[in-house]
């Protein structure tokens, strides 16, 4: 085979895996967590919508920052560490979102994709008051029973630690998904909890693996007065809880349901075996 001609399929084959890989819905937010030790306080978001109000870490308000760490999908991440005390009076760390007034980017008014990468320095210990949020969206209000837009949480049952997607319903309902796969400490996981307003079908992911219920109430309120969006804790009053542990990297957010293949770690696709395919068989003809 002559060398143009090898080139030209191997180009044509690189056109179809970018385009399928890049056929996924609108993204709402997407933190890369690429800024390294060399970034201040700001984090990020690709997309420019919660830039301006999303800040790591609170110390200025007695909280540790969230240190830089290797990164799980890219080249650097945020440690999250969950502590009783530290020596200078800080409680735990965490990211903090943005004011009313900037939130209606993350809102969900109908279908989702949360996805996150994660691993875990210590599991949570039995129980719902013992569980950790990765990412939440709740409505700050005061009570801790307010309108709760999505979440992603560790919960520990029977001595297993499980990831959940968690919602708060209009009618006072808390729907919720629990994956099947019991998590390790040590261990990085990819995690995605989406909702399909058309079906009423909520399915959380690790990794390729997924679990799927449906649910009988909407996940989703319009109410939120005072929204409130937070990576490594949760807020749904006027004091933070439910710390992380561990390591997070690239918090996306999307509007609509997606499918396995539009996922940060998606099955392999067509476009990839035929591309991997094709570049196999120029190498054998090579070879010949």
């Amino acid at each position: 085979m002559r060398k143009e001609t090898k080139l030209l399929v191997v180009s044509c084959l690189l056109v179809i895996v970018l385009s399928s890989a890049a056929s996924y819905a609108a993204t709402l937010a997407y933190w890369k967590f690429d800024e390294g030790a060399a970034d201040s306080q700001l984090l990020a978001d690709s997309t420019g919508n919660t830039t301006n109000e999303f800040i790591r870490g609170t110390s200025a308000s007695g909280f540790m920052d969230p240190t830089w760490t290797a990164g799980i999908k890219g080249d650097s991440a945020l440690h999250f560490e969950r502590l009783s005390a530290f020596p200078n009076g800080q409680v735990a760390s965490f990211i903090n979102g943005y004011d009313p007034e900037l939130n209606s980017s993350a809102l969900i008014s109908s279908s989702f994709t949360v996805e996150a990468f994660i691993n875990m320095d210590t599991l949570p210990d039995e129980g719902y008051s013992a569980v950790r949020y990765v990412v939440s969206l709740c409505d700050r209000s005061g009570t801790y029973a307010s309108y709760w837009n999505y979440s992603i949480r560790m919960r520990t049952a029977d001595g297993k630690t499980y990831a959940e997607g968690n919602s708060r319903a209009a009618d006072g309902s808390w729907p919720t998904v629990t994956s099947s796969v019991a998590l390790d400490a040590g261990v990085n996981y990819y995690l995605a909890y989406s909702y399909d307003d058309t079906t009423g079908e909520a399915t959380i992911w690790v990794d390729e693996h997924s679990d799927s219920v449906t649910f009988t109430s909407a996940p989703i309120s319009n109410a939120l007065e005072h929204p409130m969006f937070t990576i490594g804790a949760r807020a749904p009053s006027t004091s933070y809880s439910a710390f992380f542990d561990g390591v997070i990297d690239d918090v996306r957010i999307s509007d609509t349901a997606l499918t396995q293949s539009e996922l940060l770690v998606p099955e392999p696709t067509t476009a990839a075996i035929l591309l991997f395919g094709g570049i196999s068989l120029l190498r054998k003809k090579k070879q010949i």
